[in-house]
């Protein structure tokens, strides 16, 4: 038979009993793990308690709200498709999933609300008995099933516009997850983009009861007229766990794709959300994206691809190196880079020598995340551009020192000398990380440089070398009395 689990912790034990009294009087079944104690098996009789339980009664108060053993079993209630009521004794902090449940306040026991947690209860232990579990048949017949998720769902949609009672409407998309079809379904899903939390997250919660099942009326919902609609649908497969998109969730490529085409704004970015979440199999319809629409089309496109990480994207995102368009180009640079495929460095270096700063910028980065030296000369030579901005400059040392090769030593050491005493110091740090000791002399000479920034810097990078001129180097500044060195930055006083 099916019981009310109570949760609930040791020291509200006077009113868990007067709560568990009240409800066999009123003719439950109540759990409340009596004689429990903590060990190996409590998880395991908890849990059994749990999926046996059509609702779970959690008495909250102060102490209550900071357990994890409470926080435990609401969730796993939730998560199992019992009814969850909150019950609140004191004045407390409660999170945000439980206050979108309907919380009774018995703060007053003089106006507490036994008869609508009783009637709450008959409620719930009414749809366990006619309503199936997620996944097995319905006891109503077909036409009755059709005709009472049509009339909620009509109902929770006239809610949804009202702005009405987000209590209210939470509960009835529970009522919606646990009945299913179609008619649900999409009044689920015209609720998932909802503005308030509390409604995305009843919404959420049914739809995920439902399972690998929703899937094919998620793809459909993908193409049908109504925006909201398919953003529901995109946003609900962007929250697929990854196993249930591995092969279903391929089928839904196209209807993505064409909500990509078609829908701006939010639509477009859930899609791209559930694209990204269904893996490499998105990568050729992405690639495709790349070559017309406007220009959102595009720009999502490509981001979507940098998520993925999938070596297969770099060629055409190498094509994308060549985009009339300043910003597209720089995206594509970009992503590449947190692809970091060796594929891509011709196309990378080629971006180098880019009009645009911002692509040379993200070109340099990217080349850094290679991983492969050959860029190193490519680099050295952006270094060394006349009139190159000092940002991209900037980006050139740290993706050599990302590189870490000493081909690179001789640039750098140039750099120590250079008018910009940021320059200065991001190639003295780049030295200390890339650790040749060829480094080592130039890296003396900055020690005198007029920037405590820049000796600070050289000294660090000393210190990181560790070979036996470097630390005498070190050694005989840290005695040295003239001139203002920065022995604490070595964690070191005068």
């Amino acid at each position: 038979m099916a019981h009310v689990f109570i949760s609930y912790i040791q020291e509200n034990n006077p009113f868990a009993d007067r709560l568990r009294a009240r409800l066999v009087e009123a003719g439950f079944a109540v759990w409340t793990g009596d004689g429990l104690r903590a060990g190996d098996e409590w998880r395991e009789t908890v849990d059994l308690a749990l999926r046996e339980a059509f609702a779970v009664v959690v008495i909250m108060s102060r102490a209550a709200s900071t357990s994890p053993f409470i926080a435990y079993k609401w969730a796993c209630g939730l998560g199992l498709g019992a009814d969850v009521i909150p019950i609140v004794i004191e004045p407390a902090m409660l999170h945000p999933r439980l206050r979108a449940l309907g919380v009774l306040d018995f703060t007053d026991a003089r106006h507490a609300p036994w008869d609508e947690l009783i009637g709450r209860l008959r409620i719930g232990q009414a749809t366990r008995a006619y309503f199936a579990a997620p996944g097995a048949p319905a006891a109503l017949d077909a036409e009755d099933h059709a005709l009472i998720t049509g009339e909620l769902a009509e109902i929770s949609d006239l809610l949804l516009a009202q702005e009405d009672d987000v209590r209210l409407i939470s509960r009835l998309l529970a009522v919606l997850g646990r009945l299913g079809g179609t008619a649900a379904v999409h009044a689920l899903l015209r609720a998932l983009p909802d503005e308030r939390p509390d409604v995305r997250y009843a919404a959420a919660d049914a739809l995920k009861a439902l399972g690998k099942g929703v899937l094919p009326v998620l793809q459909a919902a993908l193409g049908e007229e109504d925006a909201r609609l398919r953003e529901g649908a995109a946003m609900a497969l962007a929250r697929s766990a990854p196993d249930a998109l591995a092969g279903a969730g391929e089928a839904a490529i196209p209807a993505l794709i064409g909500v990509l085409r078609r829908d701006v704004g939010a639509q477009r970015e859930a899609a791209v959300a559930a694209l990204v979440r269904i893996g490499g199999a998105a990568v050729p319809a992405l690639v495709r994206a790349l070559d017309d629409g406007d220009w959102e089309q595009r720009a999502l496109a490509i981001n979507a691809l940098a998520r993925l990480g999938d070596p297969a994207a770099v060629p055409a995102l190498v094509g994308m190196l060549s985009d009339e368009d300043d910003d597209l180009r720089a995206r594509a640079a970009s992503a590449l880079g947190q692809i970091g495929d060796v594929g891509a460095l011709p196309g990378l270096i080629r971006a180098l020598g880019d009009r645009d700063g911002v692509v040379r910028w993200w070109a340099a980065e990217a080349l850094g995340r290679t991983g492969d030296p050959a860029a190193v000369p490519a680099l050295l030579d952006a270094l060394r551009a006349p009139h190159e901005d000092m940002g991209t400059r900037l980006t050139v040392v740290g993706a050599l020192a990302r590189l870490g090769d000493a081909a690179a030593v001789p640039g750098l050491l140039a750099l120590l000398r250079d008018e910009y005493l940021v320059l200065r110091e991001a190639a003295a740090r780049a030295l200390g990380q890339i650790g040749d000791p060829a480094a080592v002399a130039g890296l003396e000479e900055a020690l005198y440089d007029e920037q405590q920034t820049v000796r600070e810097a050289a000294l660090e990078a000393l210190a990181r070398l560790d070979t036996p001129q470097a630390r005498e180097a070190v050694e005989q500044f840290q005695r040295s009395e003239s001139g203002d060195w920065p022995f604490m930055a070595l964690g070191q006083e005068r």
